[in-house]
């Protein structure tokens, strides 16, 4: 009776300390929301830190746009990187007139050289009043146009190797009247045609149009362009120095290298 006493008691206690055991851990749903919790304040830490880091970072970027505004209105442009142009007057250039076609006085102080293509509007805007420089500031300014044909116009290419082509013949801005005077409506024919009706000899204007010459020289000009920060059409440099797509910058450049004077009078 004794042992099966003894037996019997040893069972409740294994049965009272397995009872413990058990109610001392928690129920598999209090486990879970116990880490649910866990993860809830996790989660709300990183969220006040993104909220810490948003302010340094708004307040950082508020100097740098401060930054911006500041150099705007002095007058320097501001853009991503990757794209930047230079500065309006700033840092002179390597851009020289070189072989370039040119109008004025060989001796004139001032150099404007341009930039430019056959399709471009704005070259087309500017194609007459830049010309007109060398009448307006006689024996001052020399004007140059150097190529820049842009891929996205078709034509621009063909249109500045016949443009070459002429050049051969003493007849650039004759040509050059012709490209432009036909409002960007370029073709082949059309300009074989213009070639023809300012005087050229065709014969040797279709051997200087297809000679690797004339792509060798375009693609030389865009090279140097490209060198010098250009962007695209028109690109003004005077005396070396870039002066953005507008002709009333050039204006004022030379004004300001001439000590204010006026141009003459028609």
């Amino acid at each position: 009776m004794s042992k099966f006493l003894k037996t019997a008691a040893g069972g409740a206690t294994m049965i009272v300390a397995a009872w413990i055991l058990v109610g001392c851990q928690p129920k598999p749903d209090e486990a879970l929301n116990a880490k649910v919790a866990a993860l809830d304040a996790a989660v709300a830490d990183l969220r006040k830190e993104i909220k810490v880091n948003q302010a340094v970072i708004l307040k950082q970027f508020k100097g740098v746009k401060g930054g911006q505004q500041t150099m705007i209105r002095r007058g320097v442009v501001i853009v991503p990187a990757g794209t930047e142009k230079p500065v309006l007057g700033g840092d002179k250039t390597d851009i020289t007139m070189g072989t370039a076609p040119t109008l004025g006085d060989s001796d004139a102080p001032i150099e404007v050289i341009e930039f430019g293509e056959f399709q471009c509007p704005y070259c087309m805007k500017y194609a007459s009043a830049l010309r007109d420089l060398t009448e307006q500031y006689p024996g001052k300014v020399r004007v140059g146009f150097k190529h820049y044909p842009l891929n996205k116009h078709e034509m621009a290419l063909h249109a500045a190797k016949a443009s070459w082509a002429a050049q051969q013949q003493g007849k650039f801005w004759e040509m050059h009247d012709a490209l432009f005077g036909a409002r960007g409506q370029l073709d082949p024919l059309i300009i074989r045609a213009q070639a023809q009706a300012i005087g050229l000899d065709m014969a040797q204007f279709d051997e200087d149009l297809a000679s690797p010459l004339a792509a060798k020289a375009v693609f030389t000009d865009r090279r140097a362009g490209k060198k010098a920060g250009t962007k695209g059409t028109p690109s003004f440099y005077v005396n070396g120095r870039f002066y953005g797509g507008s002709l009333g910058a050039v204006e004022k450049a030379i004004k300001g290298q001439l000590g204010g004077a006026a141009p003459a009078k028609g």
